[in-house]
């Protein structure tokens, strides 16, 4: 008898193997919900597309059975394929993340474009992006499902954007306009394009200067290349305004630039540098004296009057960045060869180092009046602060310049790192000098600004400014050989100043 039952049982699973009586019994008891566990794992295992997809419903979401049971489905079913994709994205398997979106499309999943598209963006591999949404306009009618079309679109006009195609993006957004009006994600692209001016800078509607009516002592237009940063750069500006150097710096809505168009080097690890003299197809649109440029990648960094940062940079950075502009000078040591570390300085030139001889012979007295008339900080050196100590030797008595460390709560001459590089100073006996004694956001952007260089900057606004960046635009055209826009350009920077040795200095090209 017991042979007999198991010949019998034998018979029933060879007969329920059989894609002509399994599927179909098991697809109607799994379906009328009269099945037992061992009958539902039996149809997983001959990949019941019905079984599948009850056991993966029932499944911890991302657990290895969904997992398992999502790899069966995701061969027929586009939504699971886009389920697995994002899965994917979210573990930064991109590579696999893009086999499932292209399952997923392969069957008809429309909403896996749009994805697979956003992931080819976040990997900066915009042809690819732009590609994938053209491949939707191509297999499907447009205005066939609108949701899809306005999400397309959208995304389209922002890759458009990123690569700065401006020709193409002004036929992408007049041809999407009523599409783009009809829901507020369409119309809130609509006013960044105007309010960025993305399809093309105006000329400012007031000839007074924002800096002269906002009573700052300079004006900064900053540009990004896309939307995102655009709005990041609206959000640094709220964070700078809590900054101690935010009532010296006024700013107007930051506006697109094309990357194109600024002609930078590709180079991650160095200072960003760009073409200046592109700035000259759009001086007479900006109505600030400095230029501030946010860049996807590259070394943060002030070229005379333009400011160069990257979208990874914080406030901290910013403000150290913008700090130059106003006259300050890095407390960190500067590359060698740098032209404030030539030499001992012949005149004034920043709010916080000095470059001067180490050594000095004479009366304490007047070595301290030749030295203190060569430091911008001197008037906030009290007379009890000693800046000279005595060195006794055979050739006779020296002094040897800075405040001892006694003092170093106070305002004095303290050495600094910022020409330590250069070789040249120690051989004629000469360092560079600061104020303080303390590290400061000078030395490392994560210190604070100090608040006597608040003083020393209110105390003198303007003498150590930049120049404006027209004065970048007159270099960059005097390094291409052409002198006649290069002096064309000097004039203009000229102009911006009201001290009269700054605009003869200026004009000359000696800044």
């Amino acid at each position: 008898m017991r042979v007999k039952k198991i010949i019998i049982m034998s018979l029933v699973l060879l007969l329920a193997s059989s894609s002509f009586f399994l599927s179909p019994y098991l697809t109607t008891k799994i379906s009328s919900n009269d099945f037992n566990t061992q009958q539902l794992e039996f149809a997983i295992q001959q990949e019941n597309l019905i079984a599948l997809s009850l056991a993966l419903k029932g499944s911890l979401l991302h657990s290895e059975r969904w997992l398992y049971l999502a790899r069966k489905l995701a061969k027929s079913q586009g939504k699971v394929a886009f389920q697995l994709a994002k899965y994917n994205e979210s573990k930064n398997e991109f590579k696999q993340s893009v086999i499932w979106y292209q399952q997923a499309i392969r069957l008809e999943y429309l909403a896996s474009y749009i994805s697979l598209a956003q992931l080819y963006v976040h990997q900066n591999e915009l042809s690819k992006a732009q590609n994938t949404l053209d491949l939707l306009f191509q297999v499907r009618p447009y205005n066939s499902n609108e949701l899809i079309d306005l999400q397309a679109m959208i995304l389209k006009i922002k890759i458009t954007i990123d690569q700065g195609k401006r020709e193409e993006l002004e036929r992408y957004v007049s041809n999407a306009q009523p599409l783009l009006r009809k829901h507020t994600q369409g119309q809130l692209l609509l006013d960044d394009i105007k309010v960025f001016e993305v399809l093309g800078m105006v000329n400012p509607k007031e000839s007074e200067s924002f800096s002269i009516k906002n009573n700052c002592s300079a004006s900064l237009q900053l540009f990004a290349t896309n939307l995102h940063h655009l709005k990041q750069l609206q959000i640094l500006i709220e964070n700078f305004k809590k900054q101690p150097l935010a009532n010296f710096v006024c700013f107007s809505t930051p506006k697109y630039i094309p990357l194109p168009a600024l002609s930078c080097s590709d180079n991650k690890k160095s200072a960003i540098q760009c073409d200046e003299s592109q700035w000259a197809l759009l001086a007479d649109k900006i109505d600030s004296r400095y230029i501030g440029i946010m860049l996807p990648q590259g070394g943060a960094n002030v070229h005379l009057g333009i400011l160069y940062f990257d979208a990874k940079d914080n406030v901290d950075v910013f403000s150290h960045e913008v700090s130059h502009l106003l006259g300050f000078i890095d407390e960190y040591p500067l590359p060698e060869n740098h032209s404030k570390c030539d030499d001992s300085q012949s005149t004034v030139f920043s709010h916080n180092i000095a470059v001067l001889n180490k050594l000095y012979k004479g009366t304490r007295a007047a070595i301290r009046a030749k030295v203190l008339a060569q430091v911008s900080w001197a008037k906030t050196i009290k007379e009890t602060t000693p800046i000279l100590q005595k060195r006794i030797n055979k050739n006779g008595d020296n002094w040897l310049l800075g405040t001892p460390q006694k003092y170093k709560n106070e305002v004095g001459i303290f050495p600094a790192k910022t020409c330590e590089k250069n070789p040249e100073l120690k051989e004629i006996a000469a360092m560079a000098y600061q104020p303080l004694s303390i590290s400061t956001q000078l030395l490392h952007f994560e210190e604070k600004f100090p608040v006597e260089y608040i003083a020393l900057l209110q105390s003198n606004n303007s003498q150590f400014l930049m120049p404006s960046f027209h004065y970048n635009v007159a270099l960059a055209f005097f390094k291409k050989g052409d002198v006649a826009k290069a002096k064309y350009w000097l004039k203009q920077a000229a102009e911006k100043e009201v001290d009269l040795k700054k605009k003869s200095r200026i004009l000359l090209g000696d800044y």
